[in-house]
């Protein structure tokens, strides 16, 4: 739901992403830190970068490790498409929204089903 997570994975992995109506598995690279833009990102873009919808998977065959950071706004900024990326033909596509309404949403309502970020289009 925040703009940008940077992760560490060790050999193991477990991160899926769902892309093209399916879960592909994201097979860790060493020595190398994954960057995964959220929501946040995807409101600046006007929808040019998407979020990365994806998910952590246990095995019980060995313990994995990974290190999350996350990036997000203040909860009191206001989160918009950014002017110098929409226009006329390219008009924004996302309301504005106070990040920290948005978290609050995201907890309070859940995403039954749905990106959460969709509740947020223009024209849906």
């Amino acid at each position: 739901m925040g703009a940008i997570t940077l992760l560490i994975q060790d050999h193991v992995g477990g991160l899926q992403i769902f892309k093209d109506s399916r879960w592909i598995t994201v097979h860790p690279q060493s020595h190398a830190i994954l960057v995964i833009l959220a929501d946040q990102m995807e409101i600046i873009t006007n929808g040019k970068y998407r979020s990365a919808q994806h998910r952590a998977i246990t095995n019980s065959s060995s313990p994995r490790l990974s290190v999350a950071t996350f990036h997000d706004p203040a909860k009191t900024v206001k989160i918009s498409p950014a002017f110098e990326l929409t226009s006329n033909s390219s008009p924004p596509k996302y309301r504005e929204v106070k990040y920290g309404d948005y978290v609050s949403s995201w907890y309070t309502k859940g995403p039954k089903g749905k990106r959460n970020i969709d509740a947020l289009l223009i024209n849906s």
